[in-house]
C-alpha cells in the first residue's frame, strides 16, 4: 500500500502543473486566428482581448508611434503572475508580432509553453549554451490556424539579460530576416 501512495504522489507531480493554463496562453487565444475564416491577420482591435494589461497609448494612436503598441502585462502562473512588457509591432491594418520580454531573474523558460500543442521547428538561428538559448516552435490549437512562436533568453552581464518570446501568425515575421526554418 505505501508503494501506491507513493506513485500517486509522483503521478501528482506531473498532473498538477498541467491543471494550470500556459502563461502564455492568454496572448496565444487572444492573438491567434480562427481556423474557419479566410483572415490570416491579427487585427489591432485583438489588443483589447488581452487580459490584465495596462497599454502606455490607446490602439487609436498606433499610427502615431509607428505602429505599435506598448504595455505591461501580468502573465498567470500556477501561483500569482509575473510582469512582462508587450510589445504589437505590425502595419497600419495588423498585427504582425508580439513580443514580451522578461527579466532574466523572472525568467520561466519553457514552462511558458507548458500543456500547448507545440511542435519544435529547426532554424538556422537555434542555440543551446549556458548563457544564451534560441528556439522555435509552432503551436497548433484546435480550432485555430498556427502561429509560430521564438524564445529567446540571454543571461546578460551579472545576471541582468532578459528572456524574449515573440508570436505571431507568421513564420517569417516572427523570425526576422536573420533565421530561417530548416527542415
Amino acid at each position: 500500500m505505501p508503494m501506491r501512495k507513493h506513485r500517486a504522489g509522483l503521478m501528482m507531480l506531473f498532473v498538477v502543473p498541467m491543471l494550470h493554463a500556459a502563461p502564455l496562453s492568454p496572448v496565444l487565444r487572444a492573438l491567434s486566428v480562427p481556423a474557419d475564416t479566410t483572415q490570416t491577420n491579427v487585427a489591432w482591435q485583438d489588443a483589447e482581448k488581452l487580459p490584465q494589461t495596462v497599454w502606455k497609448w490607446s490602439r487609436q494612436q498606433i499610427s502615431d508611434h509607428g505602429y505599435t503598441l506598448q504595455g505591461k502585462i501580468m502573465l498567470p502562473l500556477a501561483k500569482g503572475s509575473v510582469p512582462a512588457w508587450i510589445e504589437l509591432k505590425g502595419a497600419r491594418l495588423y498585427v504582425a508580432v508580439a513580443e514580451l520580454q522578461l527579466d532574466a531573474r523572472r525568467a520561466q523558460g519553457m514552462a511558458m509553453l507548458q500543456g500547448e500543442p507545440v511542435q519544435a521547428l529547426r532554424t538556422s538561428c537555434d542555440e543551446d549554451s549556458a548563457t544564451y538559448q534560441f528556439r522555435f516552435f509552432k503551436v497548433a490549437d484546435k480550432g485555430r490556424k498556427p502561429m509560430y512562436v521564438s524564445f529567446e533568453y540571454s543571461q546578460g552581464a551579472a545576471g541582468e539579460g532578459s528572456e524574449v518570446w515573440r508570436l505571431g501568425p507568421d513564420a517569417e515575421s516572427v523570425l526576422g530576416e536573420r533565421c530561417k526554418v530548416q527542415g
